[in-house]
């Protein structure tokens, strides 16, 4: 009966001990859990420039453009930041000296860019940013102001779209032919911002 006895109580021990370390192992698995998390969990962004990195994302801006209630120059507006940032993506370069980096930019440079200088104002904001984006001429109720630059054959376009509640006034600082009737069929076509640089380019090349 001793012996039976001594047996039950071993076993008893040894259950408590290994109850014990499987207690310890949630312990340790929890801890290092909850340590990889809080390492690896995405920082909310605190200043201008971090909420300016997080925009410019394509995901965040292909996002934007699934939005319903976007109007046709906002539109034009996320998808020239998108071909912005897809543009920025496909031109990096992974040089390991010096010399390579720096003809990788000589050579972008060099070449025509599709999208540069966007800016987009609606609302309140227009007046602030009224005597950088417009001129004289421009109207005074306008409601959206949407803004952008674009290089072909080393002429600078810069293009300029304003809203006054009615309609859509286009205009160019070079002389591009048939501008206002055609950039106006392809907003009311809801074109993408692609054939407006397609219009552009081409009237460069003639």
């Amino acid at each position: 009966m001793e012996f039976l006895e001594l047996r039950r109580q071993e076993r008893e021990l040894l259950e408590a001990q290994r109850k014990e370390q499987l207690d310890e192992r949630r312990v340790r698995r929890h801890t290092r859990l909850k340590s990889s998390r809080s390492s690896t969990a995405a920082l909310l962004p605190t200043t201008l420039s971090d909420i300016e990195t997080i925009t410019a994302r394509s995901g965040f801006i292909r996002q934007q453009l699934k939005l319903a209630d976007l109007t046709p120059l906002h539109r034009w507006y996320l998808e020239l930041k998108l071909v912005m940032a897809d543009g920025k993506r496909n031109l990096q370069t992974e040089a390991d000296d010096v010399d390579a980096a720096l003809q990788a930019c000589e050579d972008v440079l060099g070449q025509d860019q599709r999208v540069f200088d966007v800016v987009y104002r609606d609302g309140p904001r227009v007046a602030d940013a009224r005597e950088i984006m417009l001129d004289e001429q421009a109207p005074l109720d306008a409601r959206e102001v949407m803004s952008f630059s674009t290089c072909s054959n080393g002429f600078i376009f810069r293009i300029t779209c304003v809203h006054d509640g009615k309609q859509v006034q286009f205009n160019s600082s070079l002389y591009i032919d048939n501008l206002q009737a055609e950039m106006q069929r392809l907003l009311d076509e809801t074109s993408s911002i692609e054939a407006v640089i397609n219009f552009i380019w081409n009237s460069a090349n003639r």
